[in-house]
């Protein structure tokens, strides 16, 4: 019960843990260094960048994939995409962050710090705008009973 549209790059790293139900749409990409995790009805939106690791521009190392670990200086750390989650458009995430259940980020969000459980937020870098709704849950667990009933036959 997973979709991951064309285009998409799922680059392991310690590993992409999906659960159920999530969607991943075309041209995102998954890279890492450290685990990456989507819990269930999470989605990425088009030409989303997640990232587990990145590399250090301060000039004190070198970067790029090409050159080897022991020239580089990496930052990296796990990334968690929690239950319900929704990133929009364009976003990037950065290493070491977790995205809260219920969280949403608008397109263009520059996600470099964990998101709280069911806010929204926007910019660059991410700021909370407001608290969201949390009807859909009631919808899951319709939406569950339906498909639980619908795969039983």
């Amino acid at each position: 019960n997973v979709r991951i549209d064309d285009f998409t790059i799922l680059s392991g790293g310690s590993g992409i843990e999906i659960g159920s139900h999530v969607h991943i749409a075309a041209f995102c990409a998954l890279y890492g260094k450290g685990r990456i995790f989507m819990g269930d009805f999470s989605e990425l939106s088009p030409r989303t960048a997640v990232f587990s690791c990145s590399d250090d521009f301060s000039g004190d190392s070198m970067t790029n994939a090409v050159i080897p670990e022991k020239f580089r200086r990496c930052s990296s750390g796990p990334v968690v995409i929690n239950r319900h989650a929704v990133i929009g458009t364009n976003c990037t995430i950065l290493p070491d962050v977790t995205v809260g259940e219920g969280a949403a980020a608008g397109a263009n969000t520059l996600i470099n710090r964990n998101l709280d459980a069911f806010k929204i937020y926007a910019g660059t870098p991410a700021k909370k705008i407001k608290k969201r709704k949390r009807n859909f849950l009631k919808l899951e667990m319709l939406f569950l009973e339906e498909y639980e009933r619908d795969t039983d036959n």
